[in-house]
């Protein structure tokens, strides 16, 4: 957390080139990601295609949320998600294994 857009585009296709790819490539465990990322990387069709991606192999995609991008105070979905509504999904998760 967060995931970016190249951490998903690198375990959607395979990559496994650093630390965090390989492990998460690599885990037998539930793996969640947590997209944090401006609202006009997150709509491109490349990246909704590697979540897409990330769906059908089994992992688990909290969605973003609306909010303020850092880097221009502007207003967009893409934002990490509200702590609270991440845990829940985690617990949800965890009780389905």
């Amino acid at each position: 957390m967060p995931a970016t857009a190249n951490i998903i585009g690198k375990v959607a296709n395979g990559i496994g080139d650093d630390l965090i790819s390989t492990s998460i490539i690599s885990s037998n465990s539930p793996v969640v990601f947590v997209p944090s990322m401006n609202e006009a990387m997150w709509l491109n069709k490349i990246v909704q295609n590697n979540v897409r991606k990330l769906r059908d192999y089994g992992y688990y995609v909290i969605e973003p949320s609306e909010g303020v991008e850092v880097s221009d105070s502007k207003h967009g979905y893409g934002a990490m998600p509200p702590i609270k509504i991440v845990l829940e999904k985690l617990v949800t998760i965890v009780k389905k294994k």
